[in-house]
């Protein structure tokens, strides 16, 4: 938290209320105000200003608006062109669609493609046929079937019937390849030398779905041009334009096969690329006169997808842009008329504005000679009567501040006093005058100061309340919610601003405390004293309370302010009293406690170890800390001794009657060594035998081992030859299986054959009955015949055949399979028979191992027995030595026996238990 630096900066406005006050020296003199002006007046320069505000900015958007809406519109008429463009285009896809999928359904009449009814109809039915579908139709000139070579075979009526090869056109050559509609170039045509649309439909047969024919459709241009004239509107000239970038069809005249470049050159890269296009061009009749053209590609898709045809509208730009006239002298005279009104509205507006604002300015200039009750009355709801409430606020504050600036002044004398105060009685006085000025200043009904002692109980210490309500000052709270949860809140520089007690989620125990003094809303802000020479730096000596009872109360954040800065200020000047009144106390307290620990070491001297200087009515000072502390080191360390020498005498007596029965005990081992020694000499004796018959055992189990080593690699040989057999075996068991499998390949093939065999032996015998009824012709006929039934009769010898491998290879497969489980019982035992060989090596081995091992030991028994041996001499001397250090230890025992009784006596002469000693009177001392 930072603080103020001084008592001024309670109230933000102060500073600004001292300038105004003391800036008269400064004001100008009244010569200076009385000067006239020697321009243009305010509400000249107004009015203009106001018509020229009104009517440029209408001037400048009606011309913006003219342009935004000309781009608009023109955007819109191209917007329109381009898609009737693009509508025209997609139009004549469907139309060229259209016309495909007619000439499909034709080519695909049974007549055309069913073999069965192609043998029945003839010719003449054929071309009626398309007759009847070119009439039907109306958009074909001819009709024409041509055979794979490209020859006309028949054809509907048409003028001149056609005679020419199409072997070498590529659309012809691509339907049958394809075996799809396929679309020429839209040229001039060979047969009548006028432009026309031909495309070939490939005639498929219904069994074999193979091409056996063409049908050849033509259009004239004359068909087309209906087409485009149903499309366009008054004014407009339509265009179809083809791969070779001339003109296919027009409504303009005289424009077919002619080069696209030498009227648009514009469109020929649009044309090119296939794409959209829009382009200002003069018109083929007349150059001077300007046109709008635009372009779209047409999609012909898979008829023939290297085909590039477009389509073009024209249209001639007065007649596509006359709206815009029209539009320019509505927005010329709609821009003049509304500046004009503007204008005049402007300045009625402007001169009624300058009146409050003369108003205004002699209001200000009374202000700035000192005249603060000076106010303004303008009857308007606009921003200058808010302008003038602002001014007539400005006084007020200004009024305001100065009445603050002599609360403030009163207020610092009295922390003065306060910072003076050293005494309960010369604090009161000027510390509740002080929370009255606070209270009159945030108009709140009551504001304490709240004191904590150190088990954090609270106490009013100082008070200023309106009259009526209920006085604090004195009042005790034992509060065990703040100690818990608050403290520590408050000591971080919590601020609690409460406008509703019951709204604000307070604790019961703290809403009981508020009710009793009729509090609806509170402010509570911690009074911290600083102190750097303390480990805890800042100390939470009490709280600044501010409470609404009146009803409840939002603070806002100025009050906040302020009350925040008078908490900081209490705690600068209260730190002087806080300060003498703890080293009064604490001066006090040591000459008690001094007294209290001279008396203790009386009772000391004693013998009484029983004192204890604790208090429950104050916590320990660092005197009685210590001496405390000294007196219950001393006190634990007798207590230590006290029990362990007690032990140590009853132990030495014990150990004394331990020695004693040790020394008898150390004679009779004596005579059991004794008695041990021959016993191991008889030992020694029996293993030095049972040595040499492990030697000859050991070389018999070596000879053992050396055989079964050798059979254990025949055994090895043994399985390895009997692993390669049976991987020999599985591999010609395999070989048969795949022979056994192709044998039933064989099989189902035979099978396969006898059923078409079958199949031709009911032909043959068919054929046999109608024999007599054919000519001569059918002797070639009865030859097949023979023929077939000569290969039924192969065919069932070679079944027979194939029969009998099968059932051999079945047969050799059996005799592999009981060879190969013989082999795999015979691996298994000499498998086993490896296993238990291994197995009696190992034991072998280990019973081999176990000879060393007993051979070694009965050797190192043989060392130890004559280790032993030695070691029986040092005994005896051992135990001599024993027997007389033990009488030493006796006589050591009874000495220290003696030592372990005096010191007993002397730890008994001091006093352990606690007593508790009376609490000595502190005095109050806050």
């Amino acid at each position: 938290m930072t603080p103020p630096n001084s008592l001024s900066k309670v109230d933000p406005t102060l500073n600004q209320s001292k300038k105004l006050l003391t800036g008269s020296s400064n004001l100008p003199s009244k010569q200076k105000r009385d000067r006239q002006p020697t321009g243009l007046s305010l509400g000249v320069k107004v009015i203009l200003t106001a018509i020229a505000l009104g009517i440029i900015p209408v001037t400048v958007i009606g011309a913006i608006s003219y342009k935004v809406t000309q781009s608009q519109i023109t955007r819109q008429i191209n917007q329109n062109q381009q898609s009737r463009t693009d509508h025209m285009a997609e139009m004549f896809e469907k139309y060229l669609n259209n016309r495909a999928k007619e000439a499909e359904t034709l080519a695909t009449s049974p007549i055309f493609t069913n073999p069965n009814v192609m043998s029945v109809v003839t010719v003449g039915q054929k071309k009626a046929a398309l007759d009847v579908f070119q009439d039907k139709t109306g958009f074909y000139d001819s009709i024409v079937y041509l055979d794979l070579q490209g020859n006309p075979l028949f054809q509907s009526q048409s003028e001149p019937p056609s005679r020419q090869n199409q072997s070498q056109q590529k659309y012809f050559q691509n339907a049958i390849k394809n075996k799809i509609t396929a679309i020429d170039e839209l040229n001039i045509s060979s047969d009548t030398g006028e432009p026309r649309i031909e495309f070939a439909v490939p005639v498929k047969n219904a069994w074999t779905d193979q091409v056996i024919g063409v049908l050849r459709f033509r259009i004239p241009s004359q068909k087309i041009m209906p087409l485009l004239e149903d499309y366009r509107s008054a004014d407009e000239q339509i265009y179809l334009i083809n791969t070779q970038s001339t003109f296919f069809a027009s409504t303009f005249n005289n424009l077919e096969n002619q080069p696209l470049t030498n009227y648009f050159p514009e469109l020929q890269q649009a044309h090119i690329t296939k794409q959209t296009a829009a382009e200002l061009v003069n018109s083929p009749i007349d150059r001077d006169r300007e046109q709008i053209i635009n372009y779209a590609p047409i999609k012909i898709g898979t008829i023939n997808p290297e085909l590039n045809l477009g389509t073009a509208i024209a249209i001639d730009t007065d007649i596509a842009f006359a709206p815009l006239k029209s539009l320019k002298w509505i927005y010329l005279g709609g821009t003049i008329g509304t500046a004009l009104l503007v204008g005049t509205i402007a300045g009625f507006l402007a001169n009624r504005i300058i009146q409050p604002l003369v108003k205004l300015t002699s209001a200000v200039n009374e202000l700035s000679q000192g005249k603060l009750d000076t106010r303004i009355k303008i009857n308007r709801q606009d921003e200058l009567a808010l302008l003038g409430d602002r001014i007539n606020n400005m006084a007020m504050q200004l009024e305001g501040a100065m009445q603050r600036q002599k609360t403030i002044a009163r207020s610092s004398e009295l922390m003065a006093r306060i910072s003076q105060a050293r005494s309960s009685r010369e604090l009161q006085l000027p510390f509740s005058l002080f929370l009255t000025e606070v209270r009159n200043f945030i108009k709140a009904d009551r504001v304490i100061f709240y004191r904590f002692d150190e088990k954090w109980r609270g106490t009013v210490v100082a008070e200023s309340v309106a009259q009526g309500l209920t006085r604090t000052l004195g009042v005790q709270f034992d509060d065990s919610c703040f100690a818990k949860e608050y403290v520590r809140k408050y000591q971080r520089g919590r601020i609690q601003a409460v406008s509703d007690i019951y709204q604000a989620n307070l604790t019961d125990c703290h809403l009981k405390q508020l009710e009793p003094y009729g509090v609806k809303a509170s402010l509570v802000l911690p009074v911290i004293l600083e102190q750097p020479t303390t480990p805890d730096s800042e100390r939470l000596i009490g709280l600044l309370i501010a409470h609404q009872c009146s009803s409840t109360r939002v603070w806002s954040q100025s009050n906040v302010d302020y009350f925040q800065q008078v908490a900081y200020q209490l705690a600068m000047v209260l730190r002087g009293y806080i300060v003498c009144k703890e080293e009064n106390w604490q001066t006090a307290s040591t000459q008690k406690d001094l007294s209290r620990v001279l008396t203790t070491m009386k009772d000391i001297a004693r013998g009484d170890l029983r004192a204890n200087l604790t208090s429950q009515s104050r916590p320990a000072s660092d005197i009685t800390q210590s001496f405390n502390l000294i007196l219950n080191n001393l006190r634990e360390s007798i207590a230590q001794i006290q029990t362990p020498s007690r032990e140590i005498s009853r132990e030495l007596r014990e150990n004394q009657q331990d020695l004693a029965q040790m020394k008898d005990r150390l004679k009779e081992q004596a005579n059991q060594l004794a008695l041990i020694f021959a016993f191991i000499e008889q030992i020694s004796n029996s293993i030095l035998e049972v040595s040499s018959q492990v030697g000859i055992a050991s070389q018999t189990v070596d000879s053992v081992v050396t055989d079964l080593e050798s059979e254990k690699v025949n055994f090895g040989h043994a399985i390895a030859f009997m692993s390669q057999l049976e991987t020999n075996l599985r591999t010609n068991r395999d070989k048969v299986k795949n022979l056994s499998t192709a044998s039933q390949k064989m099989t189902r093939v035979i099978g396969s054959i006898r059923k078409i065999n079958l199949r031709a032996s009911l032909l043959a015998s068919k054929l046999s009955k109608r024999i007599p009824e054919l000519d001569e012709s059918a002797f070639g006929l009865k030859e097949e015949i023979k023929s077939i039934q000569q290969s039924i009769t192969a065919t069932k010898e070679l079944e027979n055949v194939l029969r009998g491998i099968d059932n051999e290879v079945r047969e050799v497969l059996r005799e592999y399979q009981k060879s190969e489980n013989q082999i795999e019982q015979e691996n298994y035992l000499v498998a086993n028979g490896s296993k238990n060989l291994e197995q009696i090596v190992r034991v072998t081995k280990n019973a081999q191992q176990n000879l060393f091992s007993l051979v070694n030991m009965t050797k190192m028994q043989q060392q130890t027995f004559q280790k032993i041996d030695n070691l029986k001499g040092e005994l005896n001397e051992t135990s001599e030595s024993i027997t007389i250090l033990s009488d030493r230890t006796i006589k050591s025992i009874e000495q220290t026996s003696i030592t372990a009784k005096d010191l007993e006596n002397v730890v008994n002469f001091f006093k352990l238990e606690q007593k508790t000693t009376t609490d000595y009177q502190l005095g109050n001392t806050n």
